[in-house]
């Protein structure tokens, strides 16, 4: 069985409120586990001709910790992938309920009926 690989698709980096963001915290807490963490930015979810891409950046232990203390953005390589990469996927998008929030569900589900 592959080691797990999750996504976690947030708000923009900077809008999160690092100390306080639960979705943090379950990211730090799953890379203690030893799951593969990654992180997107849910504007990146697109269509590409026919392919559903995502762009996300892994993310250690050590680069969550210090996120949730200075805030700091992450740093490592940014990849375009498709969502089915990855065993889970986590959408926690902030609340207002509108298009910009559906959208990139709709995209999502998209490829996973595929």
């Amino acid at each position: 069985m592959r080691s797990p690989f999750w996504l976690f698709i947030t708000d923009p980096w900077e809008t999160l409120d690092h100390p306080r963001d639960t979705t943090l915290r379950l990211m730090e807490e799953s890379a203690r586990r030893k799951i593969h963490v990654f992180w997107a930015n849910y504007q990146s979810i697109r269509l590409e001709g026919p392919d559903v891409l995502i762009d996300s950046q892994a993310l250690s232990t050590v680069e969550l910790e210090l996120a949730r203390k200075t805030g700091q953005s992450p740093s490592g390589a940014v990849w375009s992938t498709s969502p089915k990469r990855f065993t889970q996927i986590h959408y926690r998008v902030d609340p207002p309920i509108d298009l910009s929030y559906l959208h990139p569900l709709q995209i999502l589900n998209q490829e996973a009926r595929r």
